[in-house]
């Protein structure tokens, strides 16, 4: 099966939330694959989000974990920031 190409993805930010674990951490790396600048999101499973990151990064693609439990507005409004800082 010939590798999966959606060139208008190249260049563009996402958030991808669960993304440290199965079929969220699937995605982060599919969308790293496409160029995308990924944010993997976790809660409390940090060491799968940095290996995800890494996974991503190793492959030449641009991404970082980001740490909220995004039931609590707190945390989601001081994360809010967050694209300031994605790298370029």
């Amino acid at each position: 099966m010939p590798a999966l190409a959606i060139p208008d993805l190249a260049g563009k930010s996402v958030l991808v939330t669960g993304g440290s674990t199965g079929i969220g951490a699937a995605v982060a790396i599919a969308m790293g694959a496409q160029g995308m600048k990924v944010a993997v999101h976790y809660n409390s499973s940090e060491a799968d989000a940095h290996a995800v990151v890494k996974t991503i990064t190793d492959a030449g693609g641009t991404a970082f974990a980001l740490k909220a439990d995004v039931t609590r507005l707190d945390e989601v409004a001081a994360d809010s920031t967050a694209s300031s800082t994605m790298p370029a």
